[in-house]
């Protein structure tokens, strides 16, 4: 018998080895696709770029993070700033200090003593300068002792006389309202003299329950006070309050 002709099956099973045909052909098959793909050549390469342009700085967006994260914390703190602001502008609205005015109006009084000279005819024990003695007399006002303590009867020399003398004649007064005060202009006589100027001065200040307070205060203070600001009532704690003056609602003051 012939060893090559003999077919697979003609050997006992146990001489011919396993072999896994269906695995075989599939390795075979992927070996073949493997090397299809590794010589099939490339159409249509793709041509490498090369970039003329400085590498990129990769700290860049790390900077441009940071500067974003610093302008977000910027914005809210400014926002936190301006509602705290805004807060306190409502709560000072709304809050009336019992101890803060408003000053709304001034007022201004001056006043000029004027005295004039006249010729008097007196009777009196005292003779003023420029006197002019028209007679005398010896007038008992009482009794006393001597030295030896004896009474006796105390007498006062009395004069008759004449002269020319300073005497109350009016006042010249002017008042208003604002600040611009004056002097009366009047004319005066010949034989009239200003002998004294007095002037007061009142400020207004509306307090927290809409009544007005007027106040007499020194002309520095009068003069530093604006119409309209906003003052604490204690810097008139030491000064006059008067009911001398009434204001009206137009803001005139009346005498």
């Amino acid at each position: 018998m012939n060893n090559s002709n003999m077919a697979a099956n003609d050997y006992p099973a146990y001489l011919i080895p396993y072999i896994d045909f269906d695995r075989l052909n599939n390795q075979n098959k992927q070996d073949v696709r493997k090397q299809h793909i590794q010589q099939k050549p490339q159409t249509n390469p793709k041509p490498v770029r090369t970039s003329t342009q400085p590498a990129r700085n990769t700290q860049r967006p790390i900077v441009q993070k940071r500067k974003n994260n610093y302008a977000k914390t910027v914005k809210k703190i400014f926002i936190f700033l301006f509602v705290i602001l805004a807060f306190f502008g409502v709560f000072k609205t709304i809050y009336k200090n019992p101890s803060q005015g408003k000053v709304t109006n001034f007022f201004w009084e001056r006043t000029l003593v004027i005295e004039k000279m006249v010729h008097s005819k007196k009777v009196g024990s005292f003779l003023p300068e420029g006197a002019k003695i028209l007679s005398s007399r010896d007038e008992m006002i009482g009794y006393g002792t001597d030295k030896k303590g004896n009474l006796k009867k105390i007498y006062n020399k009395i004069y008759t006389y004449e002269v020319d003398e300073w005497v109350f004649s009016r006042d010249l007064k002017t008042y208003g309202n604002g600040k611009s005060p004056n002097w009366s202009t009047s004319t005066l006589q010949p034989n009239e003299q200003i002998v004294s100027r007095d002037e007061v001065f009142y400020v207004y200040v509306l307090d927290y329950k809409k009544n007005i307070r007027n106040y007499i205060v020194p002309r520095d203070l009068w003069d530093e006070l604006k119409k309209g600001q906003k003052v604490d009532l204690s810097i008139f704690d030491d000064k006059k309050e008067t009911d001398l003056f009434k204001q009206t609602e137009t803001g005139k003051v009346l005498h």
